[in-house]
């Protein structure tokens, strides 16, 4: 029956699709798409590829089967409105009609491809074929080939600049026996530019950079000539020397510039206001360049995001002023900077879900000053109070309601430079402002079944970007207090028959040194692929190891009263984002390797790594993998888990794609799991233990489906999964393909796992 009835969809949208022209008027041709054909396909190098990019040029885009069947299906013309209409419009599109015009333009945007990249004097023309009221258009090129660059001739005089442009010709983007581009010509222009502007050349553009082309010459072949245009006047291209600096802190965009009597003087700077905004040593910090030094386009485009990254300007504007001294250029900045909001109050309210019918809802409120201590200052306070609740499940009637309370406090300081003790960094080189945060936070926590936890944290961490792309955490110092207060018998329970979980539950402090490093290469509002990659180390309990004292009866040895862990531990993230109109392909790949030692036979609970979860194999419960091919512990109450390890490994993939307006679907597959890095005496099995031989057959495995709706401020995420390969069960039993039914009520309630969730996964 299930056959029949889906031969018969089928059978509908074929006969739909051949009847796609049922609203296309009678004197009209639905379009029909195009090909593209060589004449004399000999002449031109890999005739295929150079087809498929003038394919990309013809107009218009042909119908999408599918929307085009929708449409035709649902529309009705009798009625404006309606639940037809309105599926119609939303998946559907209606029929793409053939334009002559849409045929010249094409042919022109394609003559204009093959122009600007070699093959000077091709023809396209073009034929249409029409049948059953439907017009498929042919375009056929004839072209003699493709033009190399034989020579490239920079120019000959002496003037200072050429000679500067003249000393680059090895980094040129124009290189004797390349195919002709014109983009790599555009390339170059901006390039010799922007050395130029590098160089003082203050008043340079790339309009003042031409080429001309000889192709003249016999073998398609053609030299190419640079030359340099003078000013309007014909005067020779001069460069400038930086001036005084007008600095307007507190410019108010809708009011003309004002002159104080008490105008400030700061170096280089003069500070133009009724009273102080900020520090004119933070501004004069950010802004680069000194009076006297060469100017540089870069320099500039430096002061301009510092001014920014102070986070207490909300618009900042340079304008330039020329003046001539002593024979020598000279330019006067005037940078006009309008004030932000400097303190910021919030409150929210978060409701959250798990897949271990945990219900969590948490209350928090921030306050923010971004100019503390009128340096740029930017404090930032927060506080929450949350609860967490399990519905249904099966669970017995003594569990009570409020499974989780949890208390939070959380402060942090960033300067807008680098604090070193003994040490004066300037840092006046790098594109964006560096920081020094200092932070303090608490969390305790009460999980009613099981103990109550309390985690003091202090950080001192510098933060910079080094480019676009790339940016560092180094945190040199590292304190995190880890107290037991109180354990329930339900939970010693639990820690008696897991000793490897007893220790890591101890009382413990970490006093170590991290660093993380992340690179991306997404740009915002483009639709080109990207990668992104985060990789971090971290180590812990070196520095008290050399100043405590000798342990006693084997035991942990002590730093100011209290055990110390010692660790070095490692967390790599690496997605790549593959972009296709509407839709992207986007993986991930997360590797993490913890390796105690010395003072610690097992990692902290809060530093081990787990997998599961909305974030992560959706598929299963959030630490209710692993380690290894362990089975998860179904007999213990309130959905405590402790299926965590040393090593983690797992990777993800996701086809992202759109529906309608804000709403989105997305299909995905993950895997992983994760292992003990060695056997300790408590441990009894050898399959919690990570080997190169046998990790491959203990990756759990998940698939699913989901949707979103993106309102660009805001995503929510739905995703539905369920298990494909299960590592804790026996061998040979371990993939499910054969066992999933959907239509199941049985299965759908033992195996499909619903995640809801703000933001994308990864």
């Amino acid at each position: 029956m299930r056959k029949y009835c889906l031969l018969c969809i089928i059978t509908s949208v074929l006969l739909a699709a051949c009847g796609g022209t049922k609203y296309v008027p009678q004197d009209q041709l639905l379009y029909n798409g195009a090909e593209v054909q060589f004449i004399n396909s000999d002449h031109v190098k890999n005739p295929k590829a150079v087809a498929r990019q003038l394919q990309t040029y013809t107009r218009p885009e042909k119908n999408s089967g599918f929307k085009l069947w929708v449409y035709n299906t649902f529309r009705n013309p009798n009625k404006e409105k309606g639940l037809g209409n309105w599926i119609a419009k939303k998946l559907g599109e209606p029929p793409v009609l053939y334009q002559a015009a849409d045929t010249e333009r094409s042919q022109a945007l394609m003559e204009n491809y093959l122009h600007d990249n070699g093959y000077f004097g091709s023809e396209v023309t073009s034929d249409t074929t029409a049948k059953d009221q439907k017009v498929t258009v042919t375009y056929k090129v004839q072209s003699k080939g493709q033009y190399k660059v034989r020579e490239v001739y920079f120019p000959g005089d002496s003037t200072p600049l050429v000679a500067l442009l003249n000393d680059q010709q090895r980094r040129s983007q124009i290189k004797t026996g390349q195919d002709y581009s014109l983009a790599r010509i555009q390339a170059e222009r901006a390039r010799l530019a922007r050395i130029a502007r590098e160089n003082g050349y203050f008043r340079f553009n790339q309009d003042y950079v031409y080429f001309f082309v000889d192709t003249s010459l016999s073998s398609l072949q053609a030299d190419v000539y640079l030359r340099i245009k003078p000013p309007t006047d014909s005067t020779p291209h001069e460069q400038y020397y930086m001036d005084t600096v007008y600095v307007y802190p507190t410019y108010d965009i809708e009011e003309p510039p004002q002159v104080y009597d008490d105008t400030i003087y700061y170096e280089d700077l003069k500070i133009i206001e009724s009273e102080q905004f900020v520090k004119p040593k933070t501004l004069e910090r950010a802004i680069a360049q000194d009076k006297g030094e060469l100017y540089q386009d870069s320099r500039q485009d430096q002061t301009l995001n510092h001014l920014l990254d102070l986070n207490v300007f909300k618009y900042v504007n340079v304008d330039y002023a020329a003046e001539v001294r002593n024979d020598t250029n000279y330019l006067k900045r005037y940078i006009y900077m309008t004030p932000s909001q400097p303190q910021d109050v919030t409150a929210q309210v978060e409701l959250s879900t798990e897949t271990t019918n945990f219900l969590g809802s948490a209350v928090s409120g921030t306050y923010a000053h971004r100019n503390l201590f009128g340096g740029a200052e930017w404090l930032n306070t927060r506080l929450s109070v949350g609860i967490e609740t399990q519905l249904g499940g099966g669970l017995s009637d003594s569990i009570p309601f409020v499974n989780t309370f949890e208390f939070a406090a959380q402060a942090s300081l960033f300067f807008p430079r680098f604090m070193v003790p003994f040490f004066n960094i300037r840092n006046t080189r790098v594109y964006y402002v560096p920081k020094t945060r200092i932070s303090i936070s608490n969390n305790f926590q009460r999980r009613t079944e099981f103990f109550t936890l309390n985690s003091f944290q202090f950080d001192y961490a510098y933060e910079w970007q080094e480019t676009r792309y790339k940016s560092h955490i180094l945190t040199p110092l590292n304190v995190n207090l880890v107290s037991l207060l109180g354990t329930t018998p339900t939970f010693d329970t639990i820690l008696q028959a897991n000793p490897r979980l007893q220790r890591s539950f101890g009382n413990t402090s970490i006093l170590g040194v991290s660093y993380q490093y992340t690179y991306t290469n997404q740009e915002i509002n483009t639709t080109r692929d990207f990668g992104y990659f985060r990789g971090s180390v971290e180590t812990s309990g070196n520095i008290p190891a050399l100043l405590a004292g000798k342990s006693e009866s084997g035991e942990p040895r002590r730093f100011l009263g209290t055990a110390f862990s010692q660790y070095v531990r490692f967390d790599t993230d690496t997605r790549y984002n593959i972009v296709n109109g509407g839709s992207s392909l986007v993986g991930r790949m997360a590797v993490g390797v913890g390796i105690p030692y010395n003072n610690s036979s097992i990692l902290p609970y809060v530093k081990q790594f787990f997998v599961g979860g909305a974030n992560s194999i959706r598929a299963f419960q959030i630490r209710g993998i692993g380690p290894g091919a362990t089975p998860p512990d179904t007999t213990r109450r309130g959905g405590f888990f402790d299926q965590t390890g040393d090593i983690k490994l797992e990777a993800n993939l996701e086809y992202r794609f759109g529906i309608f307006s804000v709403l989105k679907g997305a299909v995905f597959a993950d895997a992983g799991n994760v292992w003990f890095l060695r056997k300790n005496e408590e441990e009894q099995e050898e399959t919690a233990i990570f080997g190169f031989d046998t990790f491959a057959e203990q990756l759990a495995m998940g698939t699913g489906a989901g949707l979103r709706v993106d309102l660009n401020f805001l995503l929510l995420r739905l995703d539905v999964a369920f298990p494909v390969r299960k590592p804790y069960l026996p061998p040979g039993e371990r993939w499910l393909f054969d066992k999933i039914n959907i239509l199941d009520g049985k299965w759908r309630s033992d195996n499909l796992v619903f995640n809801i969730a703000i933001g994308y996964p990864f």
